[in-house]
């Protein structure tokens, strides 16, 4: 009789696995709708609109002012859009200040949300040790500098925002990976600069009091907030420049 049970139990075990497997399943599921994206092609109109809220028509300040959202993800896309591509005066405050004049300098490239890279002083203060680094083109004086001859043949490289400060080595560093950063001009080797072209409109910038390094571009990356510093002199790109006058 015992024996009979155990046979009985293990076949009721085996049943039980293989009932699921016998047993047709109905799966619900929903079709995705994939998101909208843009071709980067300033000719075509409402090309960053993904349907969600309302579009709007384009404004025209003559007739009416745009109308801000109200709260996070509201208001209507072409309102938002001239907003963010507005460009801002002293008398609006931050705009001039950080960067440059509007949101849309850093991300208009070739289409309003897109970029292109420039070094620039970045939030463009003259503070002592301000931070230089690689930031998207956007034609703000924080990302101009006047290049200054010295009568020993080098170059300073004086900020636009403020000409009483410029482009200088920390504590005039040797070694792979220096900053390079804003300070007050003191006419020091510090701050002296060679540029040597070593191709039809490139150039190469090496610091006056050392040889054998030369500014470079960390990690040779095109990412916004990139450090600029100091690096052993190799030749690659991430140590050639070009100057465009104005």
């Amino acid at each position: 009789m015992l024996k009979v049970m155990k046979v009985l139990a293990l076949v009721l075990f085996a049943v039980a696995l293989a009932l699921p497997m016998w047993m047709p399943n109905t799966v619900e599921g929903q079709a995705g709708t994939e998101a909208l994206t843009t071709d980067m092609d300033a000719k075509t109109p409402n090309d960053l609109f993904n349907g969600f809220g309302a579009l709007g028509t384009p404004i025209d300040e003559c007739v009416a002012e745009p109308e801000p959202p109200t709260a996070r993800g509201n208001g209507r896309f072409e309102d938002n859009k001239f907003i963010f591509s507005e460009r801002e005066t002293v008398e609006d405050g931050l705009g001039p200040t950080y960067n440059d004049v509007g949101c849309v300098e850093c991300h208009q490239s070739v289409d309003v949300g897109a970029f292109s890279q420039t070094m620039e002083f970045r939030a463009g203060h003259i503070t002592n040790g301000a931070f230089v680094d690689l930031w998207s083109w956007a034609n703000g004086t924080n990302q101009k500098w006047i290049v200054s001859p010295n009568s020993n043949g080098t170059y300073t490289f004086l900020s636009v925002n403020n000409t009483g400060y410029a482009l200088d080595c920390t504590a005039w560093g040797t070694s792979n990976g220096t900053t390079v950063e804003m300070w007050s001009s003191s006419g020091g080797s510090n701050q002296q600069w060679n540029i040597t072209e070593t191709a039809n409109g490139i150039y190469k910038v090496t610091p006056a009091y050392a040889s054998g390094i030369a500014l470079d571009v960390s990690g040779a990356s095109n990412a916004n907030g990139t450090q600029i510093q100091l690096w052993q002199d190799n030749g690659t790109a991430a140590q050639q420049w070009s100057f465009i006058p104005e």
